[in-house]
């Protein structure tokens, strides 16, 4: 998302500049490189080192190394601080306090279904380490954003925000012109021998066991007529990677695993689909909608309240998937 905001921003016509930490993912795979400065597609990226010795609670708690000199020197007018729920909010509040015309935004990604699921991480990192600064740098923010009703829910029960604050701020993608899509769908479709009639179903990311990807396809198999193709696009853990290999093994023309795709590759692939199943809260289910797709997803603490029932499915178990897949069959 960081990077989508940036680019938007710089679209509109500002300089921008995006301070990160040192962690990247790579076809898929948590990676760490080195603290510095270099220019990606025009965008002046900033890495920071973490803190600490850059020992685990650094990590646990975002607590890095020159944040705070970083925003004296670049002299941002709007700052927009991405994760609310770490130690390095207090500088960019702290640069907001010393200089009054700036205006500073947060937003919040943390939900009970990804965060603090534990009493340790509930209690002692959220409400004792985080809660004080947490409100206190709300009290210098024009809003706090929220990506959907989970992330509101866990603002709320663990740092008391007021409501007033709180604004809802999806994550998503960019809306092709209609040129654009025809051109990128057709292409797709074209470089994969795609039939007009044909509908595919398209299933991403870090897939393992708990993505429930071997049961989606059983009930694509079970429910999906020959004249479909389910698209698998993701890195794929030990633990089902064999058996989805011999599914797409036996079943080579209906399945296809096409191995990890970067976000602007994924983001093309998608206008060739139809319909995008992910049973897990994730940005490319935004992405997908973006590019026309029926949702099926779950939907904990109705996270995805604001998106309208004819393009979204929610589903909790295998005969769900079954109705869903029978409703956009």
């Amino acid at each position: 998302m960081e990077n989508q905001l940036a680019r938007a921003f710089q679209i509109l016509g500002h300089e921008v500049k995006m301070i990160a930490s040192t962690i990247s993912y790579i076809k898929g795979n948590l990676t760490y490189i080195q603290p510095g400065e270099y220019v990606e597609d025009g965008l002046s990226v900033r890495r920071l080192p973490f803190g600490w010795r850059d020992g685990n609670l650094a990590h646990k708690l975002w607590k890095m190394k020159g944040l705070r000199q970083e925003l004296e020197y670049f002299q941002p007018d709007v700052i927009y601080h991405m994760n609310i729920c770490g130690l390095e909010i207090k500088h960019s509040f702290q640069y907001v306090a010393n200089n009054s015309k700036v205006s500073l935004f947060y937003d919040n990604h943390a939900a009970f279904y990804n965060s603090g699921k534990n009493w340790l991480s509930k209690y002692l990192r959220y409400r004792l380490f985080l809660g004080s600064i947490v409100r206190e740098a709300a009290k210098h923010a024009t809003n706090v954003f929220y990506i959907g009703n989970g992330e509101k829910i866990f603002l709320l029960e663990n740092f008391r925000i007021p409501i007033d604050k709180l604004k809802l701020f999806p994550l998503g993608d960019f809306i092709l012109p209609e040129d654009d899509y025809e051109e990128n769908r057709t292409k797709i479709r074209v470089r994969y021998s795609v039939k007009d009639n044909q509908k595919i179903i398209c299933h991403t990311g870090k897939l393992n066991k708990s993505k429930n990807t071997l049961g989606i396809i059983s009930a694509y198999l079970e429910s999906f007529s020959d004249n479909s193709q389910l698209w698998i696009i993701g890195s794929l853990d030990d633990d089902i990677r064999e058996a989805v290999l011999k599914h797409v093994e036996k079943d080579s023309e209906r399945i296809k695993y096409f191995g990890w795709k970067d976000s602007d590759e994924l983001s093309t692939v998608l206008c060739a689909c139809d319909i995008y199943v992910q049973l897990s809260v994730s940005s490319t289910f935004l992405t997908a909608l973006c590019r026309k797709c029926i949702g099926i997803s779950v939907n904990p603490n109705n996270t995805y309240s604001y998106i309208p029932d004819d393009v979204f499915f929610t589903v909790s178990g295998y005969n769900d998937w079954l109705f869903s897949f029978s409703k956009v069959n």
